[in-house]
């Protein structure tokens, strides 16, 4: 469901360099924080229906909810 560039943006955030806290595998790390990246980004930007639309498919494949 991501842009090109949301997919570049997320993969940059999550290839950052950083260690994994305790609570987490290197890769749930990693992804979250490419995620935490991408919306950030988009906040940043105005881009706030294109956050929501991404946050709320987030929370739905979380809760196995239907849209």
């Amino acid at each position: 469901m991501l842009t090109d560039e949301e997919k570049d943006i997320f993969k940059r955030g999550r290839n950052s360099k950083s260690h994994s806290s305790h609570s987490a595998s290197n890769t749930e790390y990693h992804n979250s924080t490419g995620f935490e990246t991408l919306l950030g980004m988009l906040f940043l930007k105005g881009n706030h229906d294109r956050l929501e639309e991404i946050a709320n498919a987030a929370f739905n494949a979380i809760f196995k909810t239907e849209h």
